[in-house]
């Protein structure tokens, strides 16, 4: 009887890694579309251009 707990302790901890992986992977995902869409939402207001200014003024210094 014990070792059926044990099994069920395995599954468990198991299933509890793979739902945590699936979530940080899932986060992972949903990082980087947000990153895309703020990189390509960037570009279309030209703050990426002010950036490589301010950053070629900091350089220059």
């Amino acid at each position: 009887m014990n070792n059926l707990g044990a099994d069920m302790l395995s599954v468990n901890v198991l299933w509890f890694v793979i739902i945590i992986g699936i979530w940080i992977l899932n986060l992972l995902f949903m990082m980087w579309i947000g990153s895309l869409v703020i990189k390509n939402g960037i570009q279309k207001s030209g703050i990426i251009e002010a950036i490589d200014s301010l950053t070629n003024v900091i350089e220059s210094k």
